[in-house]
This record gives C-alpha cells, sequence and structure tokens, in this order.
C-alpha cells in the first residue's frame, strides 16, 4: 500500500527534504528508508541495526493497538484495494480521534467456530 500512497510519491520526489523513514527488510532500498542491514561487521552496524529494530517495535505496539480496535484489519479486508486503502484510512481517522479520549478498547475473544467480539 506505501508504494501506492500519496506519501511514497512525496518521499519520491523529496518533499520531505533530509527526512527518513523507519522499514523492516519486507521494503526495498531507498534513500529515505532506513531498513536494518542484512549483515553487520562492526559495532556502529549492530547499533543501526538495534535502533532501527527498536523504533520498529513501537511502531508495531502501535499498530497492535490499532488493529485490536478494527478487527477487520488483522482479519483482512477482502475488497478492491481502493475501497481497502479507504478503510484503512478510516480506521486511522477514528482511532486517533478515539485514543486521546480514552474510549473503550474491544476485548477478543476467539471462540472455535467464531470470534466474538464485546466492548468493556
Amino acid at each position: 500500500m506505501f508504494g501506492n500512497s500519496q506519501l511514497c510519491r512525496q518521499f519520491e520526489s523529496g518533499h520531505f527534504g533530509n527526512s527518513l523513514l523507519a522499514g523492516d527488510k519486507g521494503y526495498p532500498i531507498k534513500c529515505y528508508l532506513m531498513i536494518p542491514l542484512n549483515k553487520t561487521t562492526t559495532p556502529a552496524d549492530e547499533l543501526y541495526n538495534e535502533s532501527i529494530i527498536r523504533s520498529r517495535h513501537v511502531i508495531e505496539r502501535s499498530y497492535g493497538v490499532w488493529k485490536r480496535r478494527f478487527p477487520c484489519l488483522p482479519m483482512g479486508l477482502r475488497v478492491h484495494q481502493d475501497t481497502a486503502q479507504a478503510v484503512t484510512l478510516g480506521t486511522a481517522v477514528l482511532h486517533n480521534i478515539a485514543y486521546p479520549n480514552d474510549e473503550a478498547m474491544p476485548l477478543l475473544v476467539l471462540n472455535r467456530k467464531m470470534l466474538l467480539t464485546w466492548f468493556m
């Protein structure tokens, strides 16, 4: 999805100057994207990888909270890509409204045959 986003186009065009994004090994090498090194040979390389990994952990925890609030995200959206982008953006906006207002998080319980969602 990032490759099709306006944010990607802005980074590609240099709109953000020397700003950087943290990514994982699934992303291609780009001048604005910091991803872990495959092979570390110096203490500086090790520190770089550790910094990227720690940054990614913070991001992944945030995604976890977002996905918990909107169970359709981790379960997968079976819709056209344009619709998936709109749903993802919509859930992000709603999450950013709900989070600072301490809205209750859904409690997910996995039953053998179905996923039930209750709100606290």
